[in-house]
């Protein structure tokens, strides 16, 4: 079976299988058809354990391109570092390296989307997130999930997402 143009798959979705073997999974993932992957496995510069170089060699071996990657706001953890909130430079620098196109905030914990002023505080983020990533040619953006939907206090926190935050800097997936 040929690969299909643009054919990918979210690394998320495989996430258990990349903890234990990341290299036999991205070449299974290659094996049957598939030519881009959207990593969920960044954590203080490594990718799935790898290094940029590493991770890039992987790929490129498999004829993988990683052309999007989620990342961690780091509110709930100041201490892990290439966050939104905490060497965000390094880790716009190493997606530029990787060939990376996207970044995406892939999550809000539940301890930092319990308020309007926290979706605010998020907004606020992703604009200064955007700024620096578009520096690095990188797009940056939201992945939703079903809780920016349910209202707080008569408004719809993904609606403050939306409207607090600048089109040319932030996108929605």
């Amino acid at each position: 079976m040929g690969a299909i143009d643009n054919f990918g798959v979210q690394l998320w979705s495989v996430r258990h299988l990349m903890e234990k073997d990341p290299k036999a999974t991205l070449k299974s993932l290659a094996d049957i058809g598939f030519v881009d992957v959207e990593s969920a496995g960044y954590v203080e510069g490594l990718f799935y354990g790898m290094t940029v170089p590493e991770m890039k060699t992987v790929l490129l071996d498999l004829g993988l391109k990683m052309r999007s990657v989620h990342t961690k706001t780091g509110i709930t953890q100041p201490e892990l570092k290439r966050t939104m909130t905490n060497e965000w430079e390094a880790f716009c620098k190493d997606n530029a390296e990787m060939g990376v196109t996207s970044v995406v905030c892939g999550y809000f914990e539940e301890a930092e989307r319990q308020t309007l002023d926290d979706y605010k505080r998020h907004a606020d983020l992703f604009n200064t997130c955007g700024e620096k990533a578009k520096e690095y040619g990188l797009s940056f953006g939201h992945h939703n999930h079903d809780f920016e939907f349910f209202d707080i206090d008569g408004e719809t926190p993904y609606d403050i997402l939306l409207n607090r935050t600048e089109k040319d800097l932030v996108m929605f997936e």
